[in-house]
């Protein structure tokens, strides 16, 4: 430890002028105030850890920091010294945390920002001329009347398997099965957006196959929308059971001769 010094009355560091160089005020017990050629003050604290002298300074300067605030900082330090701990590392390993956790927040509020509704609207809009357009505006649609009002506002980061299913279940429950398993096919291309993009580490519905009611290729229509499935819009009118599908008529030479009217007929089979 340095030498220790007699304390001084608070005008005495109040009353000090600058001089050519910089010069310190010791006040006792390590603590001082140092006088710049500039002007300003601050307040030092000299300490010895190793047989090497060190200086700490307290941060706010003279006078926002008092006489009295400075020696009960000075004491704090000398409480670190006590225990065998170096107060300057602890503030250098303080101000690593502090800014390992000023990160840490402000990554948590970049991925609070990050709803599904924005993280779904940006994968649309970079993914357009993936689609034709008629089939490109179904897609924000959908997700607007049936996903957005449950999922929209989440951060996607948040976002678990059962909140996906939730959404999907009342479209199923409304007679849409085939709508339900688009959307989750929808669904599952946001979240994979999203991990792509670091948003998230994983698609959480990936782990909802099977979750949903099977379609049979035969849904109806919406019973909220009134909207005829793809399925029901595209199948192929049904055969009567035990019929083949017709394939293309051959006609032979002697069948045209005979339709044009000559002599030649089409020959029984056998003959």
């Amino acid at each position: 430890m340095p030498k220790l010094a007699t304390p001084k009355a608070p005008l005495v560091f109040a009353n000090a002028k600058p001089k050519d160089r910089p010069y310190i005020i010791p006040d006792g017990k390590g603590l001082c105030l140092l006088v710049t050629p500039e002007g300003s003050k601050r307040w030092i604290f000299r300490y010895r850890v190793g047989g090497k002298e060190k200086k700490l300074a307290i941060r706010g300067g003279y006078p926002a920091v008092s006489l009295k605030a400075a020696r009960e900082e000075a004491d704090r330090f000398r409480a670190f010294l006590s225990q065998g701990e170096d107060p300057g590392a602890l503030r250098r390993m303080v101000k690593v945390d502090d800014a390992r956790k000023e990160e840490v927040e402000r990554k948590e509020q970049v991925l609070a920002a990050e709803t599904f509704e924005r993280v779904a609207q940006e994968w649309h809009t970079r993914t357009a001329d993936q689609r034709v357009p008629g089939y490109n505006a179904s897609v924000l649609i959908r997700l607007e009347q049936n996903i957005f009002p449950w999922l929209g506002k989440k951060p996607i980061s948040e976002i678990q398997p059962t909140d996906v299913l939730e959404p999907l279940v009342k479209v199923e429950e409304r007679g849409a099965r085939e709508t339900a398993h688009r959307l989750l096919s929808i669904c599952g291309q946001v979240f994979r957006y999203a991990v792509a993009t670091g948003r998230i580490p994983s698609d959480p519905s990936r782990d909802l196959r099977g979750a949903l009611a099977r379609t049979h290729g035969r849904t109806g229509r919406d019973a909220s929308t009134g909207a005829t499935s793809w399925n029901a819009c595209s199948a192929s009118p049904a055969r009567p059971a035990g019929t083949r599908r017709a394939g293309p008529t051959i006609t032979t030479k002697r069948e045209t001769a005979s339709r044009s009217g000559g002599r030649r007929c089409r020959t029984a089979p056998g003959a």
